[in-house]
């Protein structure tokens, strides 16, 4: 059965937590929603989303036309750390020309050409904010800067010239930006057209940026894909897309058409499923709709590949506006990567292009959550990128360990919510920063069982895994920037049979209050959980890409092993055990540690206490367990060289 449905622009928001995004290279505050007051109540925007959605579309040539996933140093919404001009006004046709130099750390040489037209810039060794300045200066209307190195655009600090820019600046990925620059070279003409919503056209329909349904993953390990794996309905494809209106008449016999292929590594595209969605009226008034199908594609693999899904749309007029009518969303089969976000399997690393954090001081648990439908397998170790929030001072040395945990997810009373009380927790990692660490850097830690870290966590079959981070207030985690789970998330949820796909559970708190025993507290299946299900702020805020970026690295087989970890730990004696008012932890090290914390955590896995002790080789600790309920306890012992975790019992006399 096909499904269509309105998207209607107005809605009532309530957040009660206020959110941030930094982007790379800057202390970049993105809020979220920008409340308006009527009758003295906060809502959302008549529509959110049409208000923020900053179309830029590359006309010609052909070769390189298409909208463009970009940052921008200043989206509009008033936030900190925002630089140039917004983009508050339609740019059409407008040409893009090449800078001399290339990435505009000297004195530009070409302004004659520069001048009244945009500029494309390289990104290169000197500030965004300069490099800016002195296309401005030429004369230049607006500045494009594509990226240096693989992973898409990120976001742009203002530096010490930034300040004084008042043209719009945006960033493309490389890959869109050495495609252009071949262009230019071949001195063909590039045009382009920036609009906060239209560009002018009558007739124009488009696919929403990031407005298709994904797959449950970016990337999935191909032993899961098995056929033997129970079909599991978060491996399930479902086909729908957000849609706008941005002409200026009303348009009829609106179709989507899906067509889901796979494409084995060496080998060639098989169409997997093929079908459409009709809208028989799609009015201007109502600006954003969408349509989805009923129908779930299970998936098999037996080789490694790239599964495409691609929206094609049309009506019975001539689309004036093509470059959107038309995207395609890709995913992959691994041997061993799990990420939900993008990942660079090029370079073995996730893509992040800013971070998020909370405005208001407050720390956060957040990561994705993988659905495991086949057992067996290692889950060895995750990375991630963190950032500790100072624009000045953004190095890590020195910084308490960042730990990361694995959580077994039963969603015991069927009611598809996640609680404290429905969570166990089976790994831990911890990142000890050195000297050469800094903020937004990407991190491996290596995972272990929670009782004995020198074994990995193996995952159970038909399981839930929440991989989340213990997030300080004031620090960020790395985001993957683009993609969007929303539409997955909402079109399930819309389904004739409902089911609530998450993949970024979030948590406004730290673990002690998430992992009480018995706890209810409600962890949000997305990061922005608060909102209704299907106003346009809510998807707005999620085209933003607010997915973390943890993938995980999976064993290739079924392994139970021992790792190799160093020889850290001469003696770990912990006496009396069991305890009653203290325990005595005599620890002696192989070499010095500048720092060393030991954390105890219950048996639900609550952080009860931790204690810091510096310059240690051979120490005696005194863990006072007097105020401690009768039971069994964990001490999670992190040091420069490596990390482990004992057990204790706590007997009351």
């Amino acid at each position: 059965m096909k499904r269509t449905t309105l998207f209607l622009g107005f809605s009532f928001a309530l957040l009660g937590v206020f959110c941030a995004q930094q982007s790379f290279a800057q202390q970049h505050y993105d809020v979220a929603p920008r409340f308006e007051t009527i009758a003295g109540n906060p809502v959302s925007p008549t529509n959110y989303h049409k208000d923020y959605l900053k179309r830029f579309v590359i006309n010609q040539p052909a070769s390189v036309a298409g909208v463009k996933v970009y940052t921008i140093a200043n989206n509009g919404r008033g936030a900190a750390g925002e630089w140039g001009r917004a983009i508050d006004s339609v740019w059409n046709n407008v040409t893009l020309v090449k800078v001399n130099p290339a990435d505009a750390c000297a004195s530009i040489t070409n302004g004659g050409a520069i001048s009244g037209n945009w500029a494309f810039i390289r990104r290169g060794d000197c500030e965004f904010g300069e490099k800016a300045l002195k296309a401005q200066q030429a004369g230049a209307k607006g500045v494009i800067i594509a990226n240096n190195v693989t992973g898409g655009p990120v976001g742009m600090g203002a530096g010490g010239s930034g300040t004084s820019v008042i043209v719009p600046v945006l960033m493309i990925s490389k890959e869109d930006g050495d495609a252009i620059e071949t262009e230019l070279d071949a001195s063909n003409t590039v045009t382009l057209s920036l609009s906060p919503w239209s560009l002018g056209a009558t007739h124009d329909l488009g696919i929403l940026p990031s407005g298709g349904a994904l797959w449950h993953a970016y990337a999935i390990p191909r032993y899961q894909m098995a056929s033997d794996n129970g079909n599991p309905g978060a491996y399930q494809m479902l086909t729908g897309a957000f849609i706008g209106n941005f002409g200026t008449e009303d348009e009829t016999n609106v179709k989507i058409k899906n067509v889901i292929s796979f494409t084995p590594d060496g080998g060639s595209a098989t169409v997997l499923k093929e079908d459409s969605i009709e809208i028989p009226s799609f009015a201007v008034a109502d600006s954003i709709m969408y349509g989805f199908t009923d129908d779930r594609t299970d998936f098999h693999a037996t080789a490694n590949g790239r599964l495409d899904a691609t929206y094609t749309l049309t009506y019975d007029s001539t689309d004036q506006r093509e470059a959107d009518n038309e995207v395609t969303f890709s995913s992959y089969v691994s041997d061993s990567i799990y990420s939900i976000g993008r990942y660079d399997f090029a370079a073995g690393k996730p893509v992040t292009t800013s971070s998020f954090g909370v405005t208001n001081g407050e720390s956060f648990i957040w990561g994705p959550m993988y659905y495991m439908a086949k057992g067996g397998r290692a889950i060895w170790r995750v990375q991630f990128t963190t950032s500790n929030g100072s624009a000045t001072n953004p190095s890590l040395s020195g910084e308490a360990p960042f730990n990361l945990y694995v959580f077994e997810w039963t969603d015991a009373d069927g009611d598809s919510m996640m609680t404290g009380g429905e969570l166990k927790m089976v790994g831990l990692a911890t990142k000890q920063f050195g000297t050469t660490d800094s903020s937004n850097q990407i991190f491996t830690a290596e995972i272990g069982d929670i009782s004995e870290p020198k074994y990995p966590v193996i995952a159970k079959a038909n399981t839930w895994y929440w991989v989340a981070a213990d997030v300080p207030a004031g620090w960020f985690l790395g985001v993957d920037g683009y993609l969007n789970y929303y539409p997955r998330f909402f079109f399930g949820t819309s389904q004739a049979t409902p089911f609530r796909d998450p993949y970024g559970p979030l948590f406004f708190g730290n673990i002690s209050t998430l992992v009480t025993e018995g706890s209810t507290d409600q962890v949000n299946l997305m990061p922005f959980e608060p909102y209704f299900i299907g106003d346009s702020a809510r998807f707005s805020q999620q085209a933003n890409g607010l997915v973390p970026a943890m993938p995980l690295h999976m064993s290739k087989e079924d392994k139970t092993e021992v790792r190799d970890m160093p020889q850290v730990f001469q003696e770990i004696s912990l006496y009396p055990n069991p305890a009653s008012e203290a325990l005595q932890v005599r620890l002696s090290l192989t070499e010095k540690s500048d720092k060393v914390y030991l954390s105890v955590l219950d048996a639900a896995g609550r952080n009860i206490m931790r204690i810091e002790k510096q310059q240690v080789l051979q120490e005696t600790f005194r863990i006072p367990t007097g105020t401690l309920a009768s039971g069994n306890y964990y001490l999670v012992i992190n040091t420069d060289k490596g990390n482990t975790v004992r057990k204790f019992t706590v007997e009351k006399k």
